[in-house]
């Protein structure tokens, strides 16, 4: 009981400090350079923006032109992830809507979780990724049956790429827990379609699947042959050998032999 009241006074008493942190975000009287990302602009604390992003703050400081003109561009395509990468720098927590002006339409939230956190994969900001790893994973599974779902399963494995393991294994075992629903009722038709488009998610789905449907098989769209799926972990589009061409695993689970 001790510890708690501990902890809490210890709370009470940073939170003026808080307070003053988040009353900074944005102020023009506080700031001391600016960030930009198109049209949009930021005023901002070197203080307490590079203490969290080495890669900003390298660029902050010696002869580089962003530290000669106080001005920082951010090459990110959406202005309102650069929003809450900001901030979440005086507010530890970023706003699921996107932007908070409410001037620029946004993507679903599951798809914002993963923008937000590739932006703070590149400006080395983990607490940020973490938390974004966090929320991506509680939308995921709630809303695995989503096209918002698909669509972020799409982005983690076009644009993320292959060192972003936390958010493809994310998307890998929810896939894998719904995967009956997925691969044949119409709840999984936005991510069946994705899959068919890229071959890396596609063989993920099929991976996945595997488990739910170890000991059945499948019949050959184009001939009698049947596969047995417990003969083809490994391999992303297994093919008929009569006509030596692979099939995607939607194709070959809607010819599951009963």
């Amino acid at each position: 009981m001790a510890d708690a009241q501990q902890l809490q006074d210890k709370l009470d008493a940073v939170q003026p400090v808080l307070d003053t942190l988040k009353s900074m975000f944005g102020s023009p009287q506080d700031a001391d350079f600016t960030i930009t990302c198109g049209d949009r602009k930021w005023p901002m604390n070197k203080a307490i923006v590079c203490a969290q992003s080495p890669v900003i703050k390298a660029a902050m400081r010696g002869d580089f032109k962003e530290a000669k003109d106080g001005i920082y561009p951010c090459k990110d395509k959406e202005p309102s992830v650069v929003e809450a990468k900001l901030h979440y720098m005086y507010h530890f927590d970023y706003s699921e809507e996107g932007s908070v002006n409410g001037e620029e339409s946004t993507p679903p939230s599951i798809v914002f979780d993963v923008q937000v956190h590739m932006a703070a994969d590149y400006y080395q900001v983990p607490s940020l990724a973490k938390l974004a790893a966090s929320k991506f994973g509680k939308r995921a599974q709630e809303e695995w049956a989503l096209e918002g779902f698909a669509q972020a399963a799409a982005l983690i494995y076009e644009e993320a790429g292959d060192k972003d393991h936390q958010l493809r294994d994310t998307v890998n075992s929810v896939a894998a827990k719904h995967a009956k629903e997925l691969i044949k009722e119409d709840s999984g038709a936005h991510l069946r379609k994705m899959a068919d488009e890229m071959p890396a998610l596609g063989s993920a789905l099929w991976q996945g699947s595997l488990e739910q449907y170890t000991g059945e098989q499948c019949k050959c769209s184009s001939c009698p042959w049947v596969l047995d799926l417990a003969s083809v972990k490994g391999i992303s589009a297994p093919c008929c050998p009569r006509y030596s061409r692979g099939y995607s695993v939607t194709v070959w689970l809607a010819n599951k032999v009963s």
